[in-house]
């Protein structure tokens, strides 16, 4: 096993799975094996073509798909929603799928399938391109499947890449454009064509229920893996902007940009107006219907946005008018075709573009809103996240918040102070004793008295006293104050003898209250003057 890493099946239709499915249940086994979401299941009258239509959990396929086993026209999705089948709803996709109408093909019309078969592999193989998980004959036609991992809505852009790589390899042999949809039904294996009275029946099954991962598939299918494309996309991030209009945020495609400004905006409307929506209705679906014609097939885009309008109150003739001008952009986008903008004019798409600030502004969002957005943010929400992001990244690096590890450093600046002023010790003793540097020690104990005093959490009177009135590194008991004659009058200089041995270190003079006499070993009262 190379490129092709596999996945097991969920739970659920687990025991439904068939390496080559011949009932309604074990194809929806082996199409959506359990996965969350509801799928559409439809019907065609054969006689008046009149359509229906139902949504169905999927959990609730082995019960409901039993019914219809040899009936006729019978089609289910391929993909799951999370209610209506559309691409505004869309859940999850798990399957890649081209169907083959080679009856449209002269050199291929009155084949059996099995034959077709053998062609498109060969086709497949040529191309480099993976044999399909499933081969279904649907009747007139063939089904080419690749089972793939679920993947959400927002990479529906590769997908649709995907897609259609798949389908211009085989084009030739009568590939369906149309099919290229995400939310297209396909004929259930064991029911039947009614044009033609022949069964859907499974050519080709899976290996076991066994599927692809969609990042290995996508990597078979396309010309760039994921890892190239991040790198391409880093280097034209380096370009000026300039140079065209609209660029997206680095990481971002302009598809994936609309898929996730149309996440939000439908989120928007599910907090402010759960019960149906009033105001804001033309500006939401003119901004909803411009995400869909970045990440939707230009075929379906009509379809998808009057579904969309209709479930927000406009009819059907209102949606075709007021959003025209969407329709015909996307179609000219479609053609290749350009307009100029800017000045000197550049060639650019045509399809609309908004910067955040203006779906922002439209909207009306506010800060709460925004908030639950994804990527329609203002540039200091995004800064307020990043921050949250950098800060769960230090703290999962195993760095500590900055109140952890200054309330220790506090104490040991604490303890300095106490040893230094309550008991008088050196700042090579304060040194030993703390097991902190030198040099360290003589910065906390050079702060100012009005800092020192803030560190210590229970302050006690400091003595007031000098040289005479008793020794200050001797451990004798320091008098309470100095004797009243020596108030008034300036400390005498300690002799050369006297301060070796008071203070072997030397560094009396860097005493943190220490005042402009210099032979003071221990506050004056002139500094007791002054602080008073």
């Amino acid at each position: 096993m190379t490129a092709r890493d596999m996945l097991t099946p969920h739970e659920g239709l687990v025991h439904e799975l068939n390496p080559l499915p011949s009932t309604p249940v074990q194809h929806a086994a082996a199409v959506h094996r359990a996965l969350p979401g509801r799928v559409a299941l439809a019907r065609k009258d054969g006689d008046s073509g009149a359509w229906r239509e139902t949504s169905v959990p999927v959990a609730y396929l082995p019960d409901v798909l039993p019914a219809v086993a040899g009936e006729s026209n019978v089609y289910l999705s391929i993909q799951r929603f999370y209610g209506r089948r559309g691409i505004a709803s869309l859940a999850s996709c798990g399957t890649l799928a081209v169907d083959l109408d080679y009856y449209r093909m002269p050199e291929l019309r009155g084949r059996d399938p099995e034959r077709v078969l053998d062609t498109a592999m060969l086709a497949l193989e040529d191309a480099r391109v993976p044999s399909p998980s499933l081969a279904i004959a649907s009747g007139r036609g063939l089904y080419l499947k690749w089972l793939h991992s679920p993947v959400p809505r927002r990479a529906l852009p590769r997908w649709n890449l995907c897609q259609r790589a798949l389908y211009d390899v085989l084009k030739p042999l009568g590939a369906d454009p149309s099919a290229r949809d995400a939310a297209r039904v396909l004929r259930l294996v064991g029911t039947l064509h009614a044009g033609t009275g022949a069964t859907v029946r499974a050519l080709q099954g899976t290996d076991s229920g066994e599927v692809w991962t969609f990042d290995a598939l996508a990597d078979e299918l396309l010309p760039f893996t994921r890892d190239e494309i991040h790198e391409k996309q880093a280097a034209s991030a380096t370009r000026k902007a300039s140079k065209s209009r609209g660029t997206p945020p680095r990481g971002f495609t302009r598809a994936t940009l609309w898929e996730g400004r149309l996440t939000d905006v439908q989120r928007l409307r599910e907090l402010r107006w759960p019960g149906g929506m009033e105001d804001f209705r033309d500006r939401w679906l003119f901004i909803a219907g411009v995400a869909m014609s970045w990440i939707c097939e230009p075929a379906f885009l009509q379809r998808e946005l009057i579904a969309l309008a209709g479930e927000v109150g406009w009819r059907e003739s209102k949606a075709r008018s007021d959003m025209g001008a969407i329709f015909r952009r996307a179609h000219a986008a479609a053609r290749g075709e350009r307009v100029e903008w800017g000045d000197p004019g550049i060639q650019v798409d045509p399809r609309y573009t908004m910067k955040n600030s203006t779906l922002m502004d439209w909207l009306e969002i506010t800060p709460g809103e925004e908030r639950e957005m994804t990527v329609i943010m203002s540039a200091d929400e995004a800064l307020r996240r990043k921050r949250e992001r950098d800060e769960a990244g230090r703290r999962a690096a195993g760095a500590v918040k900055r109140e952890k590890y200054l309330k220790p450093a506090a104490a040991r600046r604490e303890w300095v102070v106490k040893l230094r002023h309550d008991e008088g010790m050196s700042l090579r003793r304060i040194a030993a004793t703390t097991g902190i540097s030198l040099s360290q020690v003589q910065r906390i104990s050079s702060l100012s008295a009005k800092k020192t005093a803030q560190l210590l959490t229970t302050e006690k009177p400091i003595p007031i006293t000098c040289p005479m009135s008793a020794p200050l590194y001797s451990g004798e008991t320091i008098p309470k104050g100095p004797p009243k004659a020596l108030e008034a009058a300036p400390p005498p200089a300690l002799s050369p003898a006297r301060d070796a041995a008071e203070d072997p270190a030397g560094d009396w003079r860097s005493h943190p209250l220490a005042c402009s006499c210099v032979s003071c070993v221990s506050p004056c009262p002139r500094y007791a003057q002054r602080r008073r």
